[in-house]
């Protein structure tokens, strides 16, 4: 048994220590855990949880995931990838602040979507990003530093033998 890179939780579990955490694991069945998250401490207002009606997912390269959701409720999204707070989760366009740990290692937003919403999702790792955008302006940079070099040599001869 395994869950998926992506899942939606409709539980929380809470707990204080390892031991703790791994008793609860240890006691409950297997159709119970994949829909539970376990989660160190509480996450204040949340009452009730909800199953979304459509949850589809795919995986757009590591560092990016898109979702449609169809719910009508809050429930919790988990990213099975270990937790930092590089990752951010957008709805719609707007980011979720509820970025928190679950199960020990992982990602968990707490996404409290309105009455029967039909919404886009986008899980994103931004330090990557920031590394890409740093990579093309090096490249573009030491590229561009050997073309500037020769132009401008080339204008110095043409100068000069204008004046010769």
């Amino acid at each position: 048994h395994a869950l998926p890179t992506l899942y939606v939780a409709d539980s929380i579990q809470s707990y204080s220590s390892l031991n703790e955490l791994l008793r609860s694991m240890e006691n409950s069945t297997w159709s119970e855990l994949r829909r539970f998250v376990f989660v160190n401490g509480s996450l204040g207002s949340v009452s009730e949880l909800r199953q979304p009606k459509l949850f589809k997912w795919r995986k757009v390269s590591p560092v990016r995931y898109e979702c449609i959701v169809s719910a009508d409720g809050p429930f919790i999204l988990v990213l099975l990838q270990n937790f930092d707070r590089g990752w951010r989760l957008y709805v719609d366009g707007t980011e979720v602040s509820e970025h928190f740990m679950v199960n020990g290692f992982a990602n968990g937003w707490l996404i409290d979507v309105e009455a029967r919403r039909h919404v886009s999702i986008v899980i994103e790792y931004i330090p990557q990003t920031h590394f890409v955008y740093s990579a093309i302006l090096s490249c573009t940079l030491a590229l561009s530093m050997p073309i500037t070099l020769y132009l401008k040599r080339r204008l110095s001869r043409i100068k000069g033998f204008e004046k010769g």
